[in-house]
């Protein structure tokens, strides 16, 4: 919940540029309602007014309707239409303001980014009010934690806050965007590297692992022999062998690296490491080096 407030991230007016849409953001003031002024009166702006409520109740008037609203919410007005904030006196009412104008560029290219997306959607269809967002005020959060290190609206605040404008408007969006074009799915190879990483440090079964990328083991053993060239079974040994070279490299017993490794019966570690090292685990430890990376991919 919401517990913070520092003014460094207030009164920021800052240009988001992304392909076909720009955002022109200025974060308002932090303003707290209550016995002295219940409301901020009828009005309207030029640009989007988006209003973060974080403590308090009270009423948002939208044009002809009325919402009730509390912390969590969020609220937008859009260009030109009349509204009006009005806080239950009782709770008082502490929210935040950002104005946002978006423009587009006729010259601009294609859609492309996920921002793009985020904000075309946004634009065809979207609503005034979306009800208790625990998405959005850990944003804040973190920005007023965040700020108490610096003493410059530097790149991290500019970055974080516009992830906090650009939830919002995700938020309030009627069609949300839940696929990003910018991630690359993983291939079914990286699915099985992935899980073999992860549990280098037990026996790995291939029918495991083939349960876990939806295929059957033959398919993924075609998958390693057409793309690495290598069996499932040898592939896990090698970097089970990597893995185990940087614990006795450390200092670790054979005994206790073979049990680390997945390879408990010392007979077999050792006539898996001598196959592909060309070193007994001994022979290794007095050596003192190893060339050949430590097991886990990046």
């Amino acid at each position: 919940m919401f517990s913070k407030i520092s003014t460094l991230i207030t009164n920021k007016k800052f240009e988001c540029k992304f392909g076909k849409y720009h955002l022109i953001c200025k974060i308002g003031e932090y303003h707290e309602f209550g016995l002295e002024q219940i409301s901020n009166e009828r009005h309207a702006h030029s640009s989007y007014e988006l209003c973060l409520i974080l403590r308090g109740k009270g009423k948002f008037i939208y044009s002809d309707s009325s919402f009730d609203i509390a912390a969590k919410d969020i609220v937008l007005a859009d260009p030109h239409i009349a509204h009006e904030i009005i806080c239950d006196h009782y709770d008082g009412l502490l929210l935040l303001y950002i104005f946002i104008d978006v423009h587009c560029l006729e010259s601009a290219s294609p859609i492309s980014c996920t921002e793009d997306i985020l904000i075309d959607e946004f634009l065809k269809h979207h609503v005034c009010i979306y009800h208790s967002s625990s998405k959005v005020l850990p944003y804040l959060d973190f920005i007023n934690t965040y700020a108490h290190t610096s003493s410059t609206f530097n790149y991290g605040l500019y970055q974080i806050t516009k992830t906090l404008i650009m939830e919002c408007l995700q938020a309030l969006t009627i069609n949300k965007v839940t696929s990003l074009p910018h991630v690359v799915p993983s291939t079914t190879l990286e699915k099985a590297q992935d899980y073999i990483d992860a549990h280098l440090h037990t026996k790995i079964y291939v029918g495991d692992i083939a349960r876990h990328c939806s295929i059957s083991v033959r398919s993924l053993q075609y998958i390693f022999k057409k793309e690495l060239n290598v069996s499932v079974i040898d592939y896990i040994n090698q970097h089970k062998i990597k893995l185990a070279s940087h614990y006795l490299l450390n200092h670790f017993s054979i005994v206790d690296t073979a049990d680390l490794v997945g390879l408990s019966d010392i007979s077999h570690f050792n006539r898996v490491f001598k196959k592909l090292t060309g070193f007994t685990p001994s022979q290794l430890q007095k050596l003192g080096k190893y060339n050949h990376g430590f097991g886990r991919r990046l």
